[in-house]
C-alpha cells in the first residue's frame, strides 16, 4: 500500500458526479519523489491537504493522464473527500528519483519555465509526473557538462 501523498485541493474540478484533483503542485512532486512513486494510469492513491489544525482532508483517487492539458488527474466521486484527524503532515524533500540527491534548496518552489534537472546525475526531476509514454523510455543520465547549474 502506498503512503498518502500531499496535494493542493484548491485545484479540484467537478463535472456532474465526478471530480478531479489536478496533480500539478510542487508538494505533490516532492512527496512522490520522496516515496519513489511514478504515476501510472489506473493507479489508486490517497491524497491529503491540510484543513485546519486538527483535521486534514483526504480522498482516494484513480489516476488518469489528460493529454490535452499534459497533467495527471486523480479522479473520485463527488462527496468522497473526507475529514480525518490530522496525521503526519511532513512533506518529503524534493529528491532526485534516480540518485536520491536532495535538491530542495536548488528548486525551493514550484517549477514554471525552468527545466528541472538533477545537478548530480542529469536526469529530469519530473519523473514521478511524466506522461505515461515516458515510463516506457529507458532512463539514462546526461553527461555532467550538459547539466544546468
Amino acid at each position: 500500500m502506498y503512503p498518502r501523498i500531499a496535494a493542493d485541493f484548491n485545484g479540484i474540478t467537478q463535472e456532474d458526479q465526478s471530480c478531479c484533483l489536478i496533480l500539478d503542485s510542487y508538494i505533490t512532486l516532492s512527496d512522490l519523489s520522496f516515496h519513489r512513486i511514478r504515476l501510472q494510469e489506473g493507479m489508486r492513491l490517497v491524497f491529503w491537504d491540510q484543513s485546519d489544525d486538527a483535521e486534514d482532508l483526504e480522498v482516494e483517487t484513480v489516476l488518469c493522464y489528460e493529454p490535452r492539458s499534459k497533467k495527471w488527474l486523480g479522479q473520485f466521486p463527488a462527496g468522497a473527500i473526507r475529514d480525518v484527524p490530522a496525521k503526519d503532515r511532513k512533506v518529503g524533500p524534493l529528491l532526485c528519483f534516480s540518485c536520491r540527491k536532495d535538491v530542495t534548496e536548488k528548486f525551493p518552489h514550484f517549477w514554471s519555465h525552468i527545466p528541472m534537472i538533477c545537478p548530480s546525475c542529469g536526469l529530469s526531476l519530473m519523473i514521478p509526473i511524466e506522461p505515461p509514454e515516458a515510463a516506457n523510455q529507458i532512463i539514462t543520465a546526461q553527461p555532467a557538462s550538459r547539466v544546468a547549474d
